[in-house]
């Protein structure tokens, strides 16, 4: 990379370096990004939090993010004392960006809401992916909800997750009910350390969503219980998920969503 050709060197890759770059390119100046990864962005699983806790002495959840953006822009030693009225400027300004690339952002009128992580935890959250809208969970609201994994798969356990949930829930004042479930697809026979991104390579292909769909729907024919949602750990494909959502919920007759991945 020639340094001359550019105005601005950015360095960093997560949301910050990426707004940063925008706001040269937007000036009609030309931005260099230099990152030896994607930052926070890289390790999330696309869904945007708002100060949902504001930290402290003893650390306070808020439900709505405006009111936690006051809250951490009074403290004078935080960065956002001095940036507090273009905050919500920067939302927006990443909200836009991601869905310019296709990657368009759920928010939920200002509010945090709830969504379940392949920890078997509930990670607070203001914007989430389209493919993790319906699985996102509201004071009041009890649903019947099939966890589902994959055998072989290293990363998530969903007879362990479904209890974790029930569990952990009752310190957030959730009330619905986890059932679980292992698939064996018939792409990923004999694999005994499955990665989510093997999964998601096959659930792209026709086949491998049209092998997820068949057994699912089975499952649920041939099942006593009546659920609400079936929750997938995040692994359906890189570039199709949109259209797979659709078709799964359309074979199953049931929400289909993917949980938040690991922070």
């Amino acid at each position: 990379m020639k340094l001359e050709n550019h105005d601005v060197i950015v360095v960093g890759g997560g949301l910050a370096g990426c707004i940063a770059a925008k706001a040269v390119a937007d000036k009609g100046k030309k931005a260099a990004m230099v990152f030896p990864n994607g930052g926070k962005s890289e390790l999330s699983s696309g869904c945007l939090d708002v100060f949902g806790v504001v930290p402290g002495e003893k650390p306070a959840i808020v439900y709505d993010y405006a009111e936690g953006i006051k809250q951490i822009a009074a403290k004078e030693e935080h960065p956002y004392h001095n940036a507090k009225n273009a905050v919500a400027k920067g939302i927006d300004a990443v909200v836009e960006l991601a869905k310019i690339g296709g990657y368009e952002l759920i928010g939920f009128e200002g509010k945090n809401v709830w969504i379940p992580n392949m920890m078997g935890t509930f990670t607070l959250v203001s914007y989430v992916p389209c493919s993790h809208e319906k699985a996102v969970f509201i004071k009041g609201e009890s649903k019947n909800v099939l966890v589902v994994g994959f055998k072989g798969n290293v990363a998530f356990n969903a007879v362990a997750a479904a209890k974790s949930y029930k569990k952990y829930q009752k310190k957030l004042r959730l009330n619905n009910n986890y059932y679980s479930l292992n698939l064996a697809l018939n792409g990923m026979t004999g694999r005994h350390r499955l990665s989510d991104s093997e999964l998601a390579d096959y659930l792209d292909t026709d086949e491998g969503i049209d092998d997820l769909s068949k057994k699912l729907k089975s499952f649920l024919e041939c099942n006593s219980n009546s659920y609400d949602l079936v929750l997938l750990p995040p692994v359906l494909g890189f570039f199709r998920y949109r259209k797979r959502l659709r078709e799964l919920r359309e074979a199953c007759g049931v929400d289909v969503a993917e949980g938040a991945d690991v922070w």
